[in-house]
């Protein structure tokens, strides 16, 4: 289908309503003039009772406007749920996620940009930093045993003895789930100790995983038929 479809949905809600650049101010404009006639018909306060009307009645108001900001966010957001079934309609998708984006020249001289929004999660196998860690200090404690007789084993074997020693320092320092930075530094220290398997081991404890966060649209401007 080629042909151009209608422009079926409004550009504004009421041809009495203004645009939403305008309306922040017309609702304003209706709010001071309302007060003002309840504060010419109120007079003088005598007492706190005299203020208890207009309160009541501007925390009606506050409370409706909040409730249409809410509405109208909804709706927001369901228009965008139906650009996110557009970009499906055209792009392949991989679990879920497009995989491609979508252009749409617009009459104003900009292009309505459509595509996947996501974000890493990064999730780290714990035990298997702490069995990297653990070869290491076996193995320095290895090479200082056989430089010194004088040294006791404590525990059944230095890898399990080490693994407590890493995660008890662990649960101390309240890092029982190791973040992303300190397994890369980690790593990064692995290297320089001359240790690359060790540092590889760390670094495949780095699981990623991508997570589908909807479309974002963007509105931008198209230079090239701007020019022409």
């Amino acid at each position: 289908m080629t042909a151009e479809t209608p422009a079926l949905l409004p550009d504004r809600l009421h041809p009495e309503i203004p645009t939403p650049d305008g309306i922040r101010p017309w609702l304003r404009g209706r709010l001071d003039e309302a007060v003002a006639r309840i504060r010419t018909a109120r007079g003088e306060i005598d007492g706190p009772e005299d203020v208890y009307p207009l309160v009541r009645s501007t925390e009606g108001y506050r409370d409706l406007m909040a409730a249409y900001g809410r509405a109208f966010k909804g709706a927001a957001e369901d228009a965008k749920a139906v650009l996110e079934e557009e970009l499906l309609e055209v792009v392949p998708e991989q679990d879920g996620i497009p995989l491609g984006r979508l252009h749409v020249p617009n009459r104003d001289g900009t292009t309505i940009r459509v595509a996947a929004k996501t974000e890493n999660e990064h999730d780290v196998d714990r035990d298997q930093v702490l069995a990297a860690l653990a070869a290491l200090v076996a193995e320095e404690w290895a090479a200082r045993r056989e430089t010194d007789d004088t040294c006791e084993w404590p525990g059944s074997s230095p890898e399990q003895f080490a693994i407590e020693v890493a995660a008890r320092a662990l649960e101390m320092m309240g890092a029982a789930k190791i973040k992303v930075t300190h397994a890369r530094a980690l790593a990064a220290r692995l290297d320089q100790l001359a240790a690359p398997g060790l540092a590889q081991v760390v670094r495949d404890a780095i699981r990623t995983k991508r997570i589908y966060k909807g479309v974002q649209v963007e509105r931008v401007e198209d230079t090239k038929r701007r020019a022409s």
